[in-house]
């Protein structure tokens, strides 16, 4: 079972169209097109559903609440991407499918670039919309959307090239007030609403973008600090660079109980310039009350990685000797990536 979408709007059911592994996608979308929010708008709804309800590709849970156990993660699963019809008809359809049908206990929603505009002026605070406002490229935003969306719905957030291998019910307990990997990956995200370690991640990308633009729009002499190339620009400044400094933030330094030292010895020696290798693992976070960390991630979401910015972005992919995909710097400069002034609402 998946989603089908409406470029025009409204419900389409039973329609067949084939995947990239020769399924169907024949199940039913609520696509908000052309459907404004008031029309979306019910008083009995939590924000959380009223937004989800609105997105561009929208498929509630199969099970009603009062049949589900109470959990601190909310109990839905948000993608974002340029358009549903682009994403849910191309190579991410598979991956996007399994989502939802492995996780029927959990609505879906989809983002477009539209919707998660929409979204964030309404419902972020003025300093994280203009970060979002003054990025010029789909990858920026979505880094910034899916934060932004954590920090105030929680739930759980998976990159379109991300596959769900177990069902998030087997792995996700009831009292997890966040689910991480061992490598804290930036491409699955799963907490509570106001987790400190999205919220302090949060605060380092809005800092990183908002002072981009003020250099930008300094003159070139006094431009000190502005980043150059890919990299800098997008995955130091939005992306998992900006997460890492973010969980260091709310885990190491704010201190926690009953550390839990993750990947080798010496990791958290001061030495060590590599933030991620100075994290600890709380494995109960006394100043948000008992949440509880769950770690293992890796056997149950698969990383399919195939540099899908590379268009975009102005990247050329490459290949370790692992034979794993990575981004090179070819030389583009941060005017690329950063709006010396919000952009349209």
């Amino acid at each position: 079972m998946a989603l089908v979408h409406s470029p025009r709007g409204g419900c389409l059911s039973g329609i067949p169209h084939p995947t990239n592994q020769g399924g169907a996608i024949d199940d039913l979308a609520r696509p908000g097109e052309n459907l404004t929010l008031a029309q979306r708008a019910n008083g009995s709804r939590s924000t959380a559903s009223f937004w989800l309800s609105a997105a561009s590709g929208y498929r509630p849970a199969r099970l009603a609440p009062a049949q589900q156990m109470q959990q601190r993660i909310p109990r839905h699963i948000v993608q974002v991407g340029s358009t549903f019809e682009w994403a849910s008809r191309g190579r991410y359809s598979a991956y996007m499918a399994g989502w939802w049908t492995r996780n029927p206990d959990y609505a879906y929603a989809f983002f477009n670039d539209s919707h998660a505009r929409h979204y964030v002026t309404r419902r972020a605070s003025e300093n994280e919309s203009s970060a979002y406002l003054s990025l010029k490229h789909g990858a920026q935003r979505a880094d910034l959307f899916r934060m932004i969306w954590i920090k105030y719905e929680g739930g759980v957030y998976a990159d379109l090239d991300s596959s769900c291998i177990r069902p998030l019910s087997s792995v996700i307990e009831p009292h997890y007030s966040a689910y991480v990997g061992p490598s804290w990956s930036f491409e699955f995200l799963a907490y509570e609403p106001g987790h400190p370690i999205i919220v302090a991640g949060l605060n380092r990308q809005v800092a990183n973008v908002l002072r981009q633009v003020a250099l930008l729009n300094q003159p070139a002499q006094d431009r000190t600090g502005l980043c150059r190339g890919a990299h800098s620009c997008v995955v130091s400044q939005t992306g998992p660079s900006a997460y890492w400094a973010g969980v260091w933030e709310a885990t190491h330094r704010l201190g926690c109980t009953n550390q839990r030292q993750l990947f080798t010895a010496g990791q958290c020696s001061s030495s060590v310039s590599d933030p991620m290798r100075r994290v600890h693992v709380c494995r109960r976070i006394t100043y948000i009350g008992s949440g509880m960390l769950g770690r293992i991630m890796t056997c149950n979401v698969s990383r399919h990685n195939d540099c899908r910015n590379g268009g975009i972005l102005g990247l050329r992919c490459g290949s370790s000797r692992s034979n794993s995909p990575h981004y090179t710097r070819i030389g583009v400069d941060a005017e690329r990536f950063f709006a010396t002034a919000p952009l349209l609402r």
